[in-house]
């Protein structure tokens, strides 16, 4: 059964979630581990997917004021990719936000996953630009106060 849970980087699950991100976004790039850490890691709110109870899904949301905030690292193991993990992990986060009030969302999406954050409601904005060697848009996406 599929659950979702908010963590802190002092949980028991903080380094699965670490490793996940690395496995999905740094890896592939060629990076090394610990090269997944964000600067505002411990100023932000960590979702976790799990399922059986293994993290097959996580993303963090850092709030720039009451509002608004930035989505980054959404990450979702690979065997469980391409069947809707990503868009129920999303979708959790933003209804969570809704529901404290965060009214607008941004995200800098990589070129290959525009597709997934369009059908989510997200509005490209400007042009592509460079983010550890890959094209990335900035993307936005505004919460109603009912939900998402």
């Amino acid at each position: 059964m599929l659950r979702f849970k908010f963590i802190d980087e002092d949980g028991p699950e903080f380094e699965k979630e670490k490793m996940l991100r690395w496995e999905a976004l740094g890896k592939p790039l060629g990076l090394p581990p610990e090269s997944e850490l964000a600067v505002q890691d411990k100023k932000c709110m960590h979702l976790i997917a799990v399922e059986k109870k293994k993290i097959i899904g996580c993303v963090c949301f850092f709030a720039s004021n009451a509002e608004e905030g930035e989505i980054f690292q959404m990450a979702v193991s690979e065997e469980y990719r391409g069947k809707g993990f990503g868009r129920k992990l999303m979708h959790a986060l933003e209804k969570a936000l809704s529901e404290i009030g965060i009214r607008q969302l941004f995200l800098y999406a990589w070129e290959e996953t525009e597709g997934f954050y369009k059908k989510m409601g997200y509005r490209a904005e400007g042009d592509y630009i460079k983010k550890n060697g890959m094209n990335c848009r900035l993307m936005k996406k505004r919460l109603e106060a009912s939900g998402c």
